[in-house]
């Protein structure tokens, strides 16, 4: 899909995040099924280099979807960790510093 570099590439964050949750979820169910407890980002992330390296053609494009969900969730958490301590004022300058810097 040709993009002009602005926006959100909605179809492809909802391929990566469906993607994604396959992939965790089969990682985790791998994990048990050995026996590996506390394995299971191993088997993910042994699952995420083995599709990247047999499909690339297919999962390359997902990876600028993957940026802007990484970076929206990114300032989640900046928010869910500083708010956890009761410093309310920091999120925002945060969130303001993080999107002036973004492309």
């Amino acid at each position: 899909m040709a993009r002009d570099g602005n926006g959100l590439p909605v179809l492809e964050c909802a391929t990566a995040l469906a993607l994604s949750c396959i992939i965790c979820s089969a990682g985790m169910s791998l994990a048990n099924v050995l026996g590996f407890q506390g394995g299971g980002i191993t088997c993910i992330t042994t699952i995420v280099v083995i599709l990247a390296t047999l499909f690339p053609t297919y999962i390359g494009p997902l990876a600028p979807a993957g940026e802007t969900l990484a970076l929206i969730l990114m300032q989640v958490m900046f928010i869910a960790a500083t708010s956890l301590f009761g410093l309310f004022d920091f999120p925002l300058l945060l969130i303001t510093i993080s999107f002036s810097f973004a492309h």
